[in-house]
């Protein structure tokens, strides 16, 4: 477990790019929540205070919400809202999705990547496995 102001840290659940994930909770009122801390000797490659600078604000169905940014000893790490699911990429089935419930989920994507495209911001890792 690891030791950050505020927040209870269990369980890895990824690691992508200089960013490993955890499932945590907030001590205060124990509500569940995601941590992303940067992987060891890649801090100086994960920005977490500009992405949480520009994602503090979006607030829509289609985007986990960041919660807060956290520091830590020699860098940040962030919290998002829970959400319980598995990225896109896991649940790909080996012959591919039926047309219907792949318009459903490319329209909820679109959605999303819409909401932030018209705040002028650009997702710079939208990936299979970083759609839940």
């Amino acid at each position: 477990m690891h030791d950050i102001p505020g927040y209870g840290i269990g369980r890895q659940v990824g690691q992508k790019g200089p960013y490993r994930t955890f499932i945590g909770k907030r001590k205060s009122d124990g509500i569940q929540v995601i941590v992303k801390l940067p992987a060891p000797g890649l801090e100086a490659s994960a920005n977490p205070i500009e992405e949480f600078e520009i994602a503090r604000d979006l607030n829509h169905r289609h985007i986990i919400r960041h919660m807060d940014l956290i520091r830590l000893e020699d860098t940040w790490g962030l919290v998002h809202e829970w959400f319980d699911g598995s990225p896109l990429g896991a649940r790909i089935p080996d012959t591919g999705f039926d047309l219907e419930s792949f318009l459903g989920m490319a329209i909820q994507i679109a959605k999303g990547v819409s909401e932030i495209h018209n705040r002028d911001i650009v997702h710079q890792g939208i990936s299979p496995e970083t759609v839940f």
